[in-house]
């Protein structure tokens, strides 16, 4: 099943993990074209990502990377 077919089902899913979750959520096919996402990136949606390691290195090893910045104040 190709991601770009079920887009909409997607989003809703990202959007619904970002709510529960309260944190940002963001799903690439393997061609690392961003096919849903919450926050600031919503923009930026169908749109191919461009030299990003982080995502090349989770699709050679097969494993996901959560990014756990915390902004204490």
């Amino acid at each position: 099943m190709n991601l770009m077919d079920i887009q909409p089902i997607v989003q809703s899913i990202a959007e619904a993990t970002a709510a529960v979750l309260k944190i940002e959520v963001e799903i690439v096919n393997h061609e690392f074209i961003r096919i849903a996402c919450t926050g600031e990136m919503q923009v930026d949606i169908l749109k191919k990502l461009e030299g990003d390691r982080v995502y090349k290195s989770v699709f050679a090893n097969k494993k996901p990377i959560a990014n756990r910045s915390i902004s204490l104040r």
